[in-house]
């Protein structure tokens, strides 16, 4: 049977972006415009950013900090 896709339905949300891996941390942007930290050996999620809006691309992590981009063109720095 077929599965409608992640955004159709309530509550689900796409993954667009490549994930990073950084030291023990899984890393993603999520279409919900929200940067997940995850434990990648445990799969505990560890912390959420907020976006100023949805995201498709792979964040940077670089220095000790995060860059990613919205659809909306924003750059956003985070302390990584």
């Amino acid at each position: 049977a077929q599965r409608p896709a992640p955004h159709i339905r309530k509550g689900c949300q796409a993954v667009e972006s490549q994930p990073i891996i950084q030291g023990d941390l899984l890393i993603f942007i999520a279409s919900d415009g929200k940067v997940y930290f995850y434990n990648k050996n445990t799969a505990e999620l560890i912390k959420t950013i907020n976006l100023p809006g949805p995201a498709l691309t792979a964040p940077i992590v670089k220095d000790g900090n995060l860059y990613a981009v919205d659809f909306f063109g924003n750059v956003c720095k985070y302390k990584a």
